[in-house]
């Protein structure tokens, strides 16, 4: 036996594949299952690069959530998708600033210029509080409409898990 023998590694469809029946065949119920995805498109969307795992797996946990499946939906949050993501939620914040006449000039402590130099200042309330601002309304919108989707493909793909078992009782 040579313990040496390199591993036929798999293409993406067959790793996409192994991601859908795991994700298919999570135990939790329906709900706390879409919970968990709609949490993690939620938090995908904000602008916060490094604390996207953190807060999907403490807020999954805060609420009862399959912390699993919001694993999974993480990876739709991936570094060829992000750049994207941000800059539709920066585009999204400079409308909704636009059309309500709001910036963010002063919207930070003062006492940040002595702390932190002025231009990263100036950029935390010219990018990142607009993006930031921009996200709110897509995750939101997001999160809920993932929770549906996901709550009715779970359902029902249990249900057929349940009429194949046992055809005689439908």
């Amino acid at each position: 036996m040579n313990i040496f023998k390199a591993r036929k590694s798999r293409s993406f469809k067959q790793k996409a594949h192994y991601l859908y029946l795991r994700f298919k065949r999570l135990r939790d119920n329906p709900h706390q299952v879409a919970l968990g995805v709609a949490i993690s498109l939620f938090i995908n969307w904000l602008p916060i690069l490094g604390f996207h795992t953190i807060l999907i797996i403490l807020l999954c946990w805060m609420f009862r959530a399959n912390i699993l499946a919001g694993l999974l939906a993480s990876f739709l949050g991936n570094p060829w998708t992000l750049p994207a993501m941000f800059w539709l939620d920066y585009e999204v914040g400079l409308r909704l600033m636009n059309a309500f006449d709001f910036t963010f000039k002063g919207f930070l402590p003062d006492f940040l210029d002595q702390i932190i130099p002025i231009h990263i200042v100036h950029w935390a309330e010219k990018m990142f509080l607009t993006a930031l601002l921009g996200s709110l309304p897509i995750a939101t919108l997001t999160g809920v409409a993932s929770y549906f989707i996901t709550y009715s493909f779970v359902h029902n793909s249990r249900k057929l898990l349940i009429k194949k078992d046992n055809p005689n009782n439908v």
